[in-house]
């Protein structure tokens, strides 16, 4: 869950947004600023074992410290969005929403050819006192 800080906890902040089925959310990699710009990096994506120019990556040493994810708004509240499939730390300072526009953030013909697929899913196995422990974390939000 997504808490909105005054003045944008209000109901007219968020209002048509529950006509919008994913949101950008534009985030602060708070846990990984830096005083001295990487220029190159080796990003997991790629085993941590090729160097690249970190404006070809996703890492999280960026520049200015500035994420974004799409991530499924799946309820709207004043004061509070419900979200899904987000990647971010608790506490993580979010700078900006934005709506997913699918005609224009789905480009049919982009292409990538550092990371051209999705990668393999890892499976989770979940320790019955780790479940136990996220479950009434989930609670508290």
């Amino acid at each position: 869950m997504l808490e909105l800080l005054a003045p944008f906890d209000q109901g007219e902040a968020v209002q048509g947004l529950e006509q919008v089925s994913h949101v950008w959310l534009l985030f602060l990699f708070h846990q990984a600023l830096e005083d001295k710009p990487r220029l190159k990096v080796r990003p997991p994506r790629l085993g941590g074992n090729q160097s690249m120019g970190v404006f070809a990556t996703r890492a999280t040493h960026r520049p200015n410290g500035i994420g974004q994810s799409v991530v499924k708004l799946d309820k709207v509240e004043a004061g509070r969005l419900w979200l899904s499939g987000i990647d971010l730390l608790d506490g993580t300072p979010v700078l900006d929403i934005k709506p997913y526009v699918p005609y224009a953030d789905a480009i049919g013909d982009a292409t990538n050819q550092i990371a051209s697929a999705a990668p393999a899913l890892i499976p989770v196995h979940w320790q019955n006192a780790a479940l136990q422990q996220a479950r009434e974390h989930a609670l508290r939000l």
